[in-house]
């Protein structure tokens, strides 16, 4: 992803963006309120509720601004979901995709995208937003993949295949968060900045998060998706999140910097 500039800024003024918790697990999500100004930085973590331990420590640790995206084969999600969506985390379906080659991985039963039809990829969508209720957007971008693979073929998002589900996703009012270099997001959503790694050593977090912090700095909002969750990770990041104010820096849910994304190209489907 192309680097964000930096600007050095001696302000130390932390500006948290306002959250609303849902009033209960069935209410419609609501978004956080737009913040416009000032050096801005969202956080995703991906891979919530895979391990139920680190579940537990996520939502005793962070900040409700941090938002959680959930895999709908996550087999305990509804236990998990009731709780981050009661503490007020925002909450974002990691989309699951096939790959554009056969010796790239399976995505599961119910994956998006190559060798399937239009219409499997319609009910592929419908049982996972049916998987996870209390979501109000979706993750189309795999932060674990490896970068190798992803420039050899394109990812099933930037192609126009895509664009029956964006339109059923924006129909329903999701946001859709995705690497633009990746698509040209036409509905509303945020644009990644980059990710995550919290599957490294405490060192080499640690530079990541001070690099964040100094990206935050720079012209554009920094929104980032973890590549997964570890114990490490999680408790160099809950360490490191209470100082950012202290940096200038205002820690704010994704969908606080939410767009309208790029205007309507047309495009017809390749299948």
């Amino acid at each position: 992803m192309p680097a964000v500039p930096v600007i050095a800024s001696k302000k130390a003024t932390p500006v948290l963006a306002a959250e609303t918790k849902p009033a209960s697990r069935d209410a419609k999500p609501a978004l956080a309120r737009p913040v416009t100004r000032g050096p801005r930085l969202a956080i995703v973590l991906n891979g919530f509720g895979y391990s139920a331990e680190l579940a537990k420590q996520a939502l005793a640790s962070l900040p409700p601004q941090v938002g959680f995206a959930v895999s709908p084969y996550v087999a305990n999600l509804p236990d998990f979901m009731q709780r981050a969506y009661a503490d007020g985390h925002e909450i974002y379906l990691t989309l699951p995709m096939q790959g554009a080659g056969p010796d790239q991985g399976d995505a599961g039963p119910h994956a998006l995208g190559y060798g399937h039809n239009a219409s499997a990829d319609m009910l592929s969508l419908e049982w996972s937003l049916s998987r996870v209720p209390n979501a109000i957007g979706v993750l189309a971008s795999d932060p674990s993949a490896d970068i190798q693979i992803v420039q050899s073929s394109p990812a099933f998002v930037s192609t126009p295949d895509f664009r029956p589900i964006a339109n059923a996703l924006a129909k329903r009012e999701f946001l859709i968060l995705a690497d633009p270099s990746e698509t040209k997001r036409q509905v509303r959503g945020m644009n990644l900045t980059d990710v995550l790694g919290l599957d490294d050593s405490a060192s080499t977090i640690d530079d990541e998060l001070a690099a964040l912090s100094e990206q935050a700095h720079g012209d554009t909002p920094v929104v980032v998706v973890s590549d997964t969750i570890t114990p490490v990770g999680l408790s160099r990041l809950a360490a490191w999140l209470p100082h950012l104010g202290e940096q200038g820096v205002a820690l704010v849910a994704p969908s606080a910097l939410v767009d309208n994304g790029e205007p309507a190209t047309t495009a017809t489907p390749s299948r």
